[in-house]
């Protein structure tokens, strides 16, 4: 067990004397106050303690923690032990986290302080470099103290050491003192505050030391702690065999779809030939069909415009240049033929190409028209009602007082009209 202790010694020295200890040290100073309070209390060892220290009549009893120290409660030296064992019980109960590290503060002036400096190179065993240096430096021998060191500075080839030590006969006794109250120590440190009387002037103030001798220390291992970094250390082992494992189903996927995606690559190239040729055969057959769809028939717009155009319009030039329609003609009235190409179904976006002329010697509308013609679209025809309808609303506004013989003339005249050929819709005025 010993050489172990030493082999650990010898390798924190030679750690701390790194510069990765010192670079870590910084490192988890900056990052520990961004972890949050709750999650620090889970994996970290409480720093709760009992602070103890006595004056001459009294022994008072504080709770350290991250909150600050507070005084718990004051014993008399002369009184009943039993009460006060009592009183130490009702005291630690204040701790939440368990029972706390009990450490009884010597104060400073009954401890021996000595600042030495020791060779770098013995760090590793400077513990066992100082015991023989307490003979040389200190008017004790090593076999009547209990000492402690703190390392204050590095500065090779040597190490700045605070030599802390008191007379056993001294520590033994406060040792032997709270062992009859109950109370075994974990540490003894040094108060560094001062003490007015009987009465302590200010909080226990230690210094980080331990004057208790290695044999006497107990080690209080946390169980909530230890359990935290057990589920924790459990949870990461099964979070890297999950990882694992997903990672070779990974692998063992891709090397099946690599060998599905070559044999339908194979595939898919044989399909686009075939789809390519198929496509390149329908692209000719349908050709000319395509292109029969596309072109309207100049028989059925022929024969739609002529059921549209009123009876006052002569169309002078009928031509389809693809699927545009234009006219040329004359008329009474050549907005009214716009609205009736318009609302044929087949025929669209109708407007004059040009400004409208005035002929003086056949008093009519001169016009040049262009349409929009929708192949798939039929012709939507007047019917005769509908002409009756047109013309009689027409009558009416140019002779208010024509009687009902007079409107059915004219309405058998336009329904003659109707039955005109195609011929006679295309001739011009004059040529009867």
């Amino acid at each position: 067990m010993a050489q172990l202790d030493k082999l650990l010694a010898m390798i924190k020295a030679r750690y701390h004397a790194t510069g990765i200890a010192r670079f870590l040290e910084w490192w988890k100073g900056e990052l520990a106050p961004l972890v949050p309070p709750r999650v620090k209390r889970l994996f970290s060892v409480p720093h709760e303690q009992l602070l103890i220290s006595a004056t001459e009549q009294h022994i008072y009893l504080w709770q350290a923690n991250e909150a600050g120290i507070r005084l718990l409660d004051a014993l008399e030296r002369d009184g009943d032990v039993e009460q006060a064992r009592a009183r130490i019980v009702a005291c630690l109960d204040e701790f939440q986290e368990g029972t706390p590290a009990a450490v009884y503060c010597v104060p400073a002036d009954q401890v021996l302080h000595k600042s030495i400096r020791m060779p770098a190179a013995a760090e590793a065993n400077l513990h066992q470099a100082v015991t023989f240096e307490i003979d040389r430096q200190t008017p004790f021998s090593v076999n009547n103290v209990y000492f402690d060191l703190q390392i204050v500075n590095r500065e090779p080839p040597f190490l700045g050491v605070d030599l802390i030590l008191a007379q056993r006969s001294q520590i033994d006794a406060y040792v032997e003192q709270m062992g009859e109250l109950g109370v075994r120590l974990q540490g003894i440190d040094i108060n560094v505050a001062e003490s007015a009387g009987d009465q302590p002037a200010v909080q226990p103030e230690t210094k980080g030391v331990n004057l208790l001798a290695r044999e006497l220390r107990v080690h209080k291992a946390n169980k909530r702690v230890r359990m935290n970094w057990a589920l924790a250390g459990v949870a990461v082992l099964l979070l890297v065999v999950v990882m694992a494992e997903s990672l070779y189903l990974r692998s063992q996927t891709i090397t099946q779809l690599q060998a599905q995606r070559d044999a339908m690559r194979s595939e898919a190239f044989q399909v686009n030939e075939l789809r390519q040729q198929l496509s390149e055969r329908l692209e000719a057959a349908n050709f000319l069909a395509e292109k029969r769809a596309n072109t309207p028939l100049t028989l059925e717009v022929l024969a739609g415009v002529t059921s549209r155009i009123p009876e006052d319009t002569w169309v002078q030039r009928f031509q389809i240049n693809d699927k545009e329609l234009q006219l040329q003609g004359l008329s009474d009235g050549a907005q009214k033929l716009v609205e009736s190409l318009n609302t044929s179904g087949a025929l669209s976006d109708t407007y004059f190409k040009g400004a409208i002329s005035s002929d003086q010697r056949l008093n009519k509308e001169r016009f040049t028209s262009a349409s929009t013609i929708d192949p798939a679209a039929p012709f939507v025809s007047l019917t005769v009602e509908q002409d009756d309808a047109v013309e009689t609303e027409a009558d009416d506004d140019a002779s208010p007082e024509t009687g009902d013989s007079e409107g059915t003339e004219e309405t058998d005249t336009d329904a003659a009209a109707e039955k005109q050929p195609v011929d006679q819709v295309l001739t011009q005025p004059g040529e009867d």
